[in-house]
């Protein structure tokens, strides 16, 4: 429920895809879904060193959400994503 920047330089996400390269992995491949969109491409951009290779997303709100206009009915915790 964090806002996508905190994720993505999260150092359990760090950590999870250095245990990935010291285990031998030659590419790393994030694939994500909605908000993890997000955060996955964050991740690879803020952090090349990382070994990922790749970012496949799906369903990534990468234009924002019609319910960002919406004054109501939103959880604060969920504005970041949207």
């Amino acid at each position: 429920t964090g806002p996508v920047d905190e994720v993505a330089d999260a150092l359990g996400l760090r950590a999870g895809v250095a245990r990935l390269r010291q285990l031998g992995y030659q590419d790393v491949v994030l694939v994500a879904h909605s908000a993890g969109g997000l955060v996955a491409r964050q991740f690879a951009e803020r952090h090349p060193q990382s070994g990922v290779t790749k970012v496949i997303t799906v369903a990534a709100p990468y234009g924002g959400s019609a319910l960002a206009k919406i004054p109501f009915g939103l959880p604060s915790t969920q504005v970041p994503f949207i």
